[in-house]
Parts: C-alpha cells; structure tokens; sequence
C-alpha cells in the first residue's frame, strides 16, 4: 500500500487508521514515499523554522529508496513538486521496460506502449497528508485535485495487479472491492454503484476476460455486485467496419469462410451477450462510434450490391420509418434492432443525452470533442466535471477523467505493435469514488484481476 505524504504537513488521522486497518486485514505493507514542497507561504509551514520534517505518526512507513516487485518499480527516492499539473510527465523513458509508482498528491494514470501486447502503467498515489498549498494560483490549482489516496500492489513476482484509491475527505474511509475500511475497521461495502466496461466488441472477445470479468463465481462483477454495467462500443460491426470493409484480401477470406460476411450475425450476438448480463444490474448501452457504423451502413449501402444483407437492410428500414413516423425522430439503429429482438432490458443512452452515476458523467463514449473535434481525455478533464468515457482502449486517469480500456482482444488486426491497449474496467463504489481494474490475462486459458481469484484458481 504506496501513499505519498508532503512535509511539515498534519496527516489526516482517519485517512492513515483506514490504511493501517487495510494493512492489517491484507497482510500488507505501508510505504509513505515523503515528499518536499519548500515554500515560506504554505500555511502549515509559515511560523516553522525548518520544514524538512514528517508527521511522526508516518515515520515508520516513510521510504526514499527504490523497491522492485517484479515488472514493478516503487520510486521513493523521486520527490515530485505537488504543484505539479502532470507529475507524470517526462518519466515514460525514465521508467525503463518497468511499470512505476511515484508518489504525489494528485492521482494520475498513463499506460505506456511496448513491443508486446502487456503496456506499461505509471501511476502516481495520492496523498495521506492534508492539503497545503499556497494562495498562488499553482497552489488553488493543486488544491483542487489533491487526493486522499494510495496504491495498492499485488504481485506473486511475475505478474501484478495495481489499483488505485480514493478515501473521502471528511473521514478518510475507503472502498476497495467488496471491503469498506475507517477509522474504525474494516466491513463489507455496501454493492457498488456502477461497473464500466472497457469497449466491448463483442465480435473480437477474449473469453477469458470475459469470464474474469462477468462470469465466473469470482468475477469483478459477482464481487462488486454493481447496481448497473455500462457498456462502450459494444458492437464492431466487423462484417461492414470502416477498417477493412474495403480490403478485398479481407473480403476474400470472409467468402473463404474466415469470418463471417453476414451483419445479422453479429446483431444476434450483441443481443446474446445483453442478455447474459447479471439478472441484478441494469445493462446500459452508452452511443458509441462503432455502434453508430450500423446507422452508417444503412444510411450508404446499396444492397443491390450485398445480397446477403439485402434483407436486413430493407427490414431495418421499413422499421425504422415506422419508428420516425410515431416519435418524430430517428431510432439509433442498434437500439431498435434489439427492440425487433424482444430485447428490452437494457437502457440505450443516446448522442447528447446526459446519464450521471451519482456526480460522474457517464454517458460519453470518448470519441467526440469538444466542438465537434476528435475526443481526448485531456478535452474530457477540461470540462470542469467527473467524467468516465470509452473508446481509447489505453486507459489513463487525468484530473477528473476516467478512461477505461477494452474488453475484447487486444489485437483487432488493424492496432499493430507497438501498443498501449489494456484490459480495464472502472468501478464506481457507493461512496462515489473510482478505482480503475486492471484484467491480466496469465495464460492461455484464464485471466486475473486482483491476487486473490489467482490463489483460488492455483
């Protein structure tokens, strides 16, 4: 458990139990990296002499060297301005061909690609020290995002699993998974509120994230229990995708029987996979730009030239004008071909329909910007809210953005090496706070995502 604490700075007394509490229940260690911000206006630094000094409840667990576990570096020895907009920046190369942990009181995640198909995280911890910045603008600034918070690292020396927490200000507890820890001790969460899924694809899956993620006993999903999972890109729409659909070497093989040229099939299976969803979470299908290729097929496409989807194209038409001709607007294409299937339990959120988990923001898939420019996390951070959104496949935490990975295989064909893409969900737990979850496939037959499913399955 990695925290970061600033000097001649008061910890907050119920952020640190909460640790220790965790600590104790997890057979885990504490390290405070200690961090240095020298400014004579900082308000706890003000009438003190000399500042090179920690709050002696953190002296046992304060640590300013390096420490490797396994692919994974703990850098203590790196004191990162806190007024720092993006502490992570710069440190890409410095990190080497290992993952990074650096403390700072703004929480930040970057994946970083490699050669192989497992990216590089750099993370920074969040803070077990009050907040003490000056009336500057750097110091409001920073104010602002500081973070209660920590990193957790589980490793059996040859994989890793990292998460990253975020306590409440008042009290200084947290949620971690299934497991609520305060001052007070450690108790079972209450269910969480949300679970985001990376971008599905349903086409492209990797049943093995799959399982880790929605179906085995020991799921992300069976041990949050989340109220609602929310889906990104859940269609490729492989059959007609703007990647390829043009390639006559990919059509060759698709009439060879190397895939599947039919649309419908892949409709069928995204109905399949929605009905599969938990009995006690709502499915929410949040608009994305590959969903939205089925509404640009049908509005380009001349079937005289695909007799194998001429079918589906004209009864997905006459539908679709029914539907225009009652409710006096156009039915997202997806949607209503669920709604042809008898499938209604899921809830479809629409372009420029806002959907809210709590305070989060989390009807934008990721691909639109601002003004109608291309969509980036660092747009989405600007926005002045808490934000989840899609589409990236690298997933990457910046001020209030959250960006998830991708649920399906990491190789579509057309991402090629070197890459960043990763496995990760975002788990929105009752209290409001995010925790990105990282799914590590270990070998060809199962994936982990926290060190406790692999002891079970050893």
């Amino acid at each position: 458990m990695v925290t970061y604490a600033q000097n001649a700075t008061p910890v907050h007394e119920g952020f640190l139990d909460a640790l220790q509490h965790y600590c104790k229940a997890n057979k885990a260690t504490l390290v405070v990296i200690p961090g240095r911000y020298h400014n004579p206006t900082s308000i706890w630094t003000q009438n003190a002499q000399h500042s090179d000094w920690w709050d002696s409840a953190l002296v046992p667990y304060l640590f300013a060297s390096r420490y490797k576990i396994g692919p994974l570096c703990i850098y203590g020895d790196i004191s990162i301005q806190p007024t720092a907009e993006r502490p992570l920046s710069g440190f890409e190369v410095f990190a080497g061909e290992s993952s990074a942990v650096f403390g700072h009181p703004k929480i930040q995640l970057l994946t970083v690609a490699t050669a192989t198909r497992r990216p590089r995280l750099l993370v920074t911890t969040g803070a077990v020290t009050r907040p003490n910045y000056t009336d500057s603008k750097a110091g409001k600034k920073s104010e602002a995002h500081h973070v209660l918070g920590a990193a957790i690292i589980e490793s059996d020396g040859k994989h890793f699993h990292l998460r990253q927490i975020n306590a409440l200000d008042n009290d200084g507890s947290f949620i971690d998974l299934d497991k609520q820890y305060t001052a007070k001790g450690v108790s079972v969460a209450p269910r969480a509120l949300a679970l985001v899924l990376g971008d599905v694809h349903v086409e492209k899956p990797d049943q093995r994230v799959l399982d880790a993620t929605l179906y085995a006993t020991d799921s992300i999903a069976a041990t949050l229990k989340p109220e609602r999972i929310i889906y990104h890109d859940i269609l490729d729409f492989e059959a007609r995708n703007h990647h390829h659909r043009d390639d006559p070497m990919d059509r060759y093989s698709r009439i060879m029987g190397h895939g599947t040229d039919n649309v419908e099939h892949e409709l069928k299976r995204v109905v399949q996979f929605l009905n599969k969803t938990p009995k006690d979470s709502q499915a929410i299908v949040i608009a994305s730009n590959h969903d939205d290729a089925f509404d640009r097929w049908l509005r380009s496409a001349d079937p005289r030239c695909d007799p194998e989807n001429a079918r589906l194209f004209h009864r997905m038409w006459h539908k679709l004008l029914e539907a225009f001709d009652r409710d006096s607007c156009w039915t997202p294409a997806l949607e209503l071909y669920c709604r042809l299937e008898d499938h209604t339990r899921t809830r479809f959120i629409r372009r420029n329909e806002e959907y809210k988990v709590k305070d989060i923001t989390c009807g934008f898939h990721g691909d639109k910007g601002i003004n109608g420019a291309r969509g980036t996390a660092a747009a989405y951070a600007k926005l002045g809210v808490k934000t989840i959104i899609g589409h990236h496949h690298s997933p990457s935490i910046l001020d209030g953005c959250y960006t998830v990975g991708v649920t399906a295989a990491l190789d579509h064909g057309y991402n090629y090496l070197p890459s960043s893409w990763l496995h990760s969900h975002c788990a929105v737990y009752a209290n409001g706070k995010r925790s990105l979850i990282h799914v590590v496939p270990v070998s060809d037959k199962k994936a982990d995502w926290h060190l406790a499913s692999t002891k079970k399955k050893q």
